[in-house]
């Protein structure tokens, strides 16, 4: 397997996009956390910084409008983000309440990515501030938890076990396990495991790019501390960030560990390998073994020439590997091949095993086919029949 060097270039582009998508992850439930600077509650935060809370600008409500819009109004993305973060760089901890609030005014959605960088500036600045700011806003909690956790994962840690009540699975956890694991894997792993899996799999998201870094030692290494009941997960989540720089690679990978299939995103790593290598790509899949593994490679390599508007190479592939053809594939392929092969895209539907798919995809074929070439489609039938629930919707047609 290489894991290197051409997986690095994408993992390290991913780490933005990743935080993105954990903060999506962990909220799904709509829980909800209180600012427990504010409340009191939880543990006591560390005193970050030891500035005053007035603001050394001194600018009302009205000023700071101004030269926000005035900033977010600059066309060239890279220009509004230089002058944002100088902007940001002359503001006391007394400054950001009123710049988020300003924002807020400007419209700006939640998940704007001015609001990331204000509280990301305002937790390094006053950390108590920030969170207490914060409150129930889903985003600006993980943008300081993020940054709190980076610093001191531990303090982090234990605040969000301390502001979490009942028994429902605790929504901030995944935000903070990341930076746990860079000390202690196999720690990590253990808070992992009591997650719900779709917070498993953002965490997992952010992890894997930093362990493709270290090479296939460290990624084994990191494997051997994964529970049994999560190893499959993790490998399928290896795989998929690998597969956009490194298709063949990806492939490598799950060969090593074919059960990881079930979970794995095979068909769209086989769709990336044949972009990247469309000969690579068919001698791998002529040298799969039976199996899930293959199954979902021969999705992939259908929906892939299917795409490419060669619907007949897709046939030709099915028909060389007919043990691992299912009723999705052939559904697939028929109603991409319907407009220009009417009569073999429903002799394809014959080999469906599911009886209520396979009628299903009759009455659709033959509605298309019907209004299409009438005498043509009449023809057919009397030379082929119909399964009887679909002849019943075709009585008079």
């Amino acid at each position: 397997m290489n894991l290197r060097p051409s997986s690095i270039p994408f993992a390290a582009g991913l780490a933005v996009g990743i935080a993105l998508c954990l903060a999506v992850g962990v909220w799904k439930r709509g829980e909800r956390v209180a600012g427990a600077a504010a409340a009191g509650k939880g543990r006591a935060l560390p005193a970050l910084s030891a500035a005053t809370p007035g603001r050394r600008l001194g600018d009302d409500a009205g000023t700071v409008g101004k030269r926000l819009r005035g900033i977010l109004a600059i066309a060239d993305p890279l220009d509004r983000t230089r002058a944002l973060l100088a902007y940001l760089e002359r503001l006391e901890p007394g400054d950001f309440a009123l710049n988020v609030a300003a924002c807020r005014r400007l419209g700006l959605p939640a998940t704007a990515e001015e609001y990331e960088l204000l509280f990301t500036a305002w937790a390094k600045a006053d950390l108590h501030g920030a969170l207490a700011f914060a409150g129930e806003d889903r985003v600006a909690v993980r943008t300081v938890l993020n940054v709190w956790s980076a610093s001191d994962p531990e303090a982090a840690h234990e605040w969000v076990l301390a502001n979490h009540a009942g028994d429902d699975p605790n929504p901030l956890l995944g935000i903070v396990i990341p930076a746990i694991a860079q000390g202690d894997g196999a720690r990590a792993m253990g808070l992992i495991a009591g997650l719900p899996r779709e917070d498993r799999w953002y965490v997992f998201h952010q992890m894997v790019p930093r362990l493709i870094r270290q090479g296939e030692a460290g990624v084994r290494a990191w494997l051997e501390t994964v529970p049994e009941k999560l190893r499959g997960e993790a490998v399928s989540q290896i795989a998929n960030e690998m597969a956009p720089a490194n298709p063949a690679g990806a492939v490598a990978w799950l060969q090593q560990y074919p059960d990881a299939a079930r979970t794995a995103n095979v068909a769209g790593i086989f769709r990336a390998l044949l972009e990247a290598d469309r000969e690579g790509a068919m001698r791998t899949f002529d040298d799969l073994p039976a199996g899930r593994l293959r199954q979902e490679a021969l999705r992939g390599l259908v929906v892939q020439e299917i795409f490419r508007g060669d619907a007949t190479a897709a046939l030709v592939k099915m028909d060389g590997a007919a043990a691992d053809v299912d009723d999705s594939m052939l559904e697939v392929w028929a109603a991409k091949a319907m407009a220009a092969a009417p009569a073999a895209a429903l002799e394809e539907v014959l080999r469906m095993q599911d009886l209520e798919l396979r009628d299903a995809s009759y009455r659709k074929a033959l509605r298309h086919w019907l209004r299409a070439d009438e005498a043509a489609a009449q023809g057919w039938l009397r030379d082929h029949g119909l399964p009887a629930a679909a002849a019943a919707a075709y009585a008079g047609p």
